[in-house]
């Protein structure tokens, strides 16, 4: 059902608009939750991608997002991309996971 909402909301917002990445983050923090790490890390990007476009790439609100794909990426033992992502949030933040 979601998933449906979602490509009607592309089709009538566009592809990049605020409330596609909100939707594309509660996507992936549902498939996060459901333990299916492959498809929240799709959404997650997505997601990451929108408010980068909105906000710049510097914006401490992108920690939101970098978190939970931190989560997911490591649950996949991708844990170069994880560190990737990592280190990103900690410049924004301060905060080192």
């Amino acid at each position: 059902y979601f998933v449906k909402t979602l490509t009607r909301m592309e089709q009538t917002l566009g592809s990049n608009h605020p409330d596609v990445g909100y939707t594309s983050y509660c996507l992936g923090a549902t498939y996060h939750w459901k333990s299916m790490p492959s498809r929240a890390e799709s959404y997650y990007k997505k997601a990451l991608s929108i408010k980068e476009e909105q906000l710049g790439l510097k914006h401490h609100d992108l920690a939101t997002i970098l978190e939970p794909l931190i989560d997911v990426l490591n649950s996949q033992g991708k844990q170069a991309e994880a560190g990737s992502y990592n280190r990103r949030m900690n410049e924004l933040t301060g905060y080192d996971r």
